[in-house]
């Protein structure tokens, strides 16, 4: 796309998994951006978007525990693990 190769470097190594890299190439065929700022932004919204995935399943994880922990009480919930 006529980009350095340094910026895919920095895109690369900040989207680090798989899925979010393939959310780019979508979007850069997609979209067709017209400038290196446009495909930082995509790149911050596909992290923010991930940061909000990863704390949610943290809170369901938790949220999880807690539920047991009510159901059963404390210390069967401990001895469980």
């Amino acid at each position: 796309m006529g980009y350095p190769a340094e910026f895919a470097e920095v895109l690369a190594a900040n989207l680090r998994t798989e899925k979010a890299m393939g959310r780019m190439c979508g979007y850069l065929k997609a979209a067709h951006p017209r400038s290196a700022e446009e495909i930082a932004d995509e790149m911050v919204a596909i992290l923010s978007d991930r940061e909000a995935w990863t704390a949610k399943k943290e809170a369901q994880y938790y949220n999880a525990r807690y539920n047991s922990w009510v159901r059963r009480g404390l210390d069967e919930d401990e001895e469980g693990e």
